[in-house]
């Protein structure tokens, strides 16, 4: 598995990103590759999207609870008789979790900058053979 993780702590807002591509070796057909966890994803946004000329089948989920969130978008595909599967992962701190005041004075815009870095890295991913 090859990461590309983030943590940081930016005006009192805690964050964490990751980028990885792992290889899922027990699934041996591509049937077996392209099917999503059901449990964290829903099986009606299954959508088909081309990611730096390769063809993935998308999906996203989304958790939280006590404070926290957690977003997962997830591609797979079947290459050379292998299934990949490239994944985003962001986790929040929620406003629950802080008293109003200091809920104003922290900075959550920088969300949505923080996707789009990590949208390019995916969309950079190639297959070298």
């Amino acid at each position: 598995m090859h990461r590309l993780s983030q943590l940081g702590i930016r005006r009192h807002k805690l964050y964490w990103r990751r980028f990885s591509v792992s290889e899922i070796s027990d699934a041996t057909t591509e049937n077996d590759c392209l099917q999503f966890d059901r449990l964290t994803t829903d099986p009606k946004k299954t959508r088909w999207q081309r990611v730096g000329g390769i063809k993935f089948k998308a999906n996203r989920g989304a958790e939280g609870g006590l404070g926290h969130g957690l977003s997962t978008h997830t591609y797979l595909t079947f290459h050379n008789g292998k299934c990949y599967d490239p994944e985003i992962r962001m986790a929040d701190l929620a406003s629950t979790a802080f008293d109003p005041e200091t809920y104003k004075k922290m900075e959550f815009k920088d969300y949505g900058r923080i996707e789009t870095q990590f949208r390019r890295v995916l969309s950079s991913f190639r297959f070298l053979k």
